[in-house]
């Protein structure tokens, strides 16, 4: 131990990273000199991710978050540590510890009720209201909240949620922040609020209820949400990267206000680069909007609608022909990914090799994923060809396996009664588990 003591925090703080998070767990125990220097290793990056119970249970309460908020309150020299802090409830009550103690002291009701909003939230709330303008270095914040009824007025919309913990707030260093549950959403993007801040997610948004201030976020570079939020918020600010959830159909004055996007001191800025319509059916007729609006789109990532009458012999690769016609006014498309879409069949290799080379034609494509997995790319020297015949490579999916090699047969696509699409439910990205959190959490 004495050698390890003797050790310059640096290389001792390098050595403590390597750890994983039970022994860095362990190793606070071992003097106030680990104390420190794991302290800040644990609390740089803070994620919370706890079932909060459909019950009116005060055991169903969110313990983790809250434990976590008394451990910073008592301790507030933890503060100026803190980097990243994402807290996320969920309201599975399956995948709840039967074992865990009450989130805070208080009288349990005397029967189970539901639904959430039954749970009294406020410990937690006043304690994260209290944290949160505090956290003056954070650089990401993610609250995912389950989305609660308003109590208040509209009157009143102060003492809404959302203005309560981020209404005066003002992150100099945040550059990631992302929001769900909060209804109606805060009203803290003042031009000196997040000054910095370059991503912005708002999943569960479908139109902001206040006017977006002018000059706010004036370096935003990545935007989620729906489209009436993205017209609201994207006009006048260099978004390069676009992602947007809800309905398959869009009004032209959102399109206007999504292509309204601009850097007015960024001369090499030409638009909206990267566009992600995983989250909502996309039809043809979709596309021929995105070609009409953002003509600057390089990377295009769908969920094609499989809505339409096919007879059931038609295989899924060849729906994807008509996009063809799309893409020959998506002239600076490079990348097309269609992972997202199922039901669509399993891998034809000579058909999508078809494809890409028939859609090489129309525009720059250089990679294409298509629903099957397989993943096609064209090499740079190939891809400055004009014309047809350039070489197409597969490196990646199902069709490459040693096994099976292109044996893959379409199967017939269940017709099911629509237009504009092809019928198939979204199903959202799977959240990766949360590291473990330090005993004190």
């Amino acid at each position: 131990m004495s050698t390890i003591e003797n050790l310059p925090n640096e290389v001792l703080t390098c050595v403590l990273s390597f750890l994983p998070t039970a022994s860095l767990q362990q190793s606070l125990l071992i003097s106030h000199r680990f104390r420190a220097l794991t302290e800040l290793l644990l609390y740089t990056s803070v994620c919370i991710q706890e079932v909060v119970q459909l019950t009116g249970s005060q055991d169903g309460g969110p313990y983790k978050t809250w434990r976590w908020c008394r451990t910073i309150l008592e301790r507030p020299h933890l503060i100026q540590y803190v980097k990243s802090l994402t807290i996320k409830w969920f309201t599975d009550h399956h995948n709840r510890q039967s074992n865990q103690r009450p989130y805070y002291p208080g009288p349990a009701h005397p029967t189970p009720v539901s639904p959430i909003r039954d749970i009294d939230l406020e410990p937690v709330f006043i304690e994260l209201a209290t944290i949160l303008p505090n956290l003056t270095l954070l650089e990401s914040l993610e609250l995912h909240l389950p989305t609660l009824p308003p109590k208040v007025p509209d009157s009143e919309p102060h003492l809404a949620l959302g203005n309560r913990l981020l209404g005066s707030t003002s992150f100099p260093n945040l550059s990631h922040l992302a929001i769900s549950g909060l209804v109606p959403p805060p009203q803290f993007f003042l031009p000196s609020s997040c000054p910095i801040l370059t991503t912005l997610r708002f999943s569960d948004v479908h139109e902001l209820p206040y006017p977006f201030p002018y000059g706010a976020l004036p370096n935003l570079s990545d935007f989620k949400g729906s489209p009436a939020t993205a017209a609201a918020i994207l006009p006048g600010r260099p978004v390069r990267s676009l992602s947007l959830i809800g309905p398959e159909y869009l009004r032209v004055a959102e399109w206007e206000g999504i292509s309204q996007v601009h850097s007015p001191v960024d001369s090499a800025y030409h638009g909206i680069e990267s566009l992600d319509l995983s989250g909502m059916s996309v039809t043809p007729n979709l596309l021929r909007d995105v070609a009409r609006w953002i003509p600057t789109v390089k990377d295009l990532k769908i969920r094609l609608a499989l809505r339409h009458t096919l007879h059931h012999a038609l295989g899924g690769i060849a729906l994807l022909t008509a996009l063809s016609p799309v893409l020959l006014s998506l002239t600076n498309l490079t990348t097309l990914d269609m992972s997202p879409t199922t039901g669509a069949s399993t891998s034809q290799v000579q058909e999508e090799l078809m494809l890409c080379q028939t859609w090489s034609k129309y525009c720059g494509l250089r990679k294409v994923v298509f629903p099957s997995g397989d993943v096609w790319i064209q090499p740079i020297k190939e891809a400055e060809l004009i014309g047809g015949g350039c070489e197409w490579i597969l490196v990646g999916g199902d069709s490459i396996a040693p096994s099976k090699p292109g044996s893959s047969s379409p199967e017939s696509v269940s017709a099911n009664d629509g237009a504009g699409g092809f019928n198939n439910p979204f199903q959202g990205p799977i959240l990766p588990p949360a590291p473990p959190l330090p005993q004190s959490l």
